[in-house]
């Protein structure tokens, strides 16, 4: 977490949460914590990630989002799925 401020007010954001997961997913691969990973983003920087998961032997499934998903990160994994408008509304009931 990052300390911002702004006009008196204090907020932390998440930073580099991208590397952190991409290293979690590695890390775990090579202790065989998983047979297959399940990546929930559209966010085509993970195909290096996905590259070396596969090579370790797992799998990678992705689940992307409504019209905002990497045609290569789709591509590199071995299964995709869209998230559904209504999937998406039950995470915000």
């Amino acid at each position: 977490m990052q300390k911002e401020k702004n006009k008196n007010e204090i907020r932390y954001i998440v930073k580099e949460d991208d590397i952190h997961l991409a290293v979690d997913m590695i890390k775990l691969a090579y202790n065989n914590a998983y047979d297959k990973a399940i990546l929930v983003s559209s966010d085509g920087d993970f195909i290096p990630v996905i590259n070396t998961i596969k090579e370790i032997g797992k799998k990678v499934e992705n689940i992307g989002f409504p019209n905002k998903f990497s045609w290569h990160l789709k591509q590199s994994c071995d299964s995709f799925r869209q998230l559904t408008k209504e999937e998406l509304n039950d995470c915000f009931v």
